[in-house]
């Protein structure tokens, strides 16, 4: 996998990885790092192969459990 995005908020780390070919499965990868401590990992189904980037229902789906997933940690 190859890493999509990533941003800091509030001493947590997020990274999003993305298959790098077709041969993996067609899934985001969502790791939380506090420090160098991996915290939280999950996986979220996409729905299109990102040929040419990820597609706007796929982006709009990491985005939406992102949120859930910092919502959970930061309350």
């Amino acid at each position: 996998m190859i890493l999509y995005s990533s941003f800091e908020e509030r001493g947590y780390k997020v990274e999003a990885h993305i298959p790098e070919n077709s041969s993996e499965s067609l899934e985001f990868k969502i790791s939380v790092y506090r420090g160098s401590s991996l915290v939280r990992e999950e996986r979220v189904q996409m729905d299109h192969e990102p040929f040419f980037g990820v597609d706007t229902e796929d982006r709009q789906r990491l985005n939406q459990e992102t949120d859930r997933i910092m919502k959970e940690l930061l309350d």
